[in-house]
């Protein structure tokens, strides 16, 4: 889940986007798993789920462990829908790596997340 202030916005390339709602310093948590707000999912779950809810909760949700296909976390809140960035502003472990100005997207790269997502499997991840 989301630590900072948020709000969803459109970019006409990217669809739907996080934007901060307040500044955010270098080294600062931006994301955490926390057990309480975050839902954990089985693979058998997900799969079992009626197709709507699949097809959103599969856009959503991330490995829970990298390289692990057994659980997936569906974050709560806004944080699912962040985009990738190859140069993101969010790392891997829920940190900002640069200073985030109110009104920036909130970025992350979806390969350090998820092991299916390979650069080059998806036209946007090239």
């Amino acid at each position: 889940m989301l630590l900072v202030q948020t709000t969803l916005g459109w970019d006409n390339v990217k669809g739907i986007c996080v934007l901060a709602n307040q500044r955010i310093i270098r080294g600062v948590a931006v994301t955490a798993f926390d057990p309480l707000w975050d839902k954990v999912f089985t693979l058998q779950e997900v799969e079992c789920m009626p197709h709507y809810q699949r097809t959103h909760v599969e856009k959503l949700m991330y490995q829970y462990e990298f390289g692990c296909d057994e659980k997936y976390i569906f974050p709560f809140g806004n944080e699912g829908f962040m985009n990738h960035s190859f140069d993101p502003n969010v790392n891997e472990f829920g940190i900002s790596s640069r200073v985030i100005e109110y009104g920036d997207e909130l970025t992350c790269d979806y390969t350090l997340l998820d092991s299916n997502c390979i650069k080059g499997s998806e036209p946007w991840l090239s």
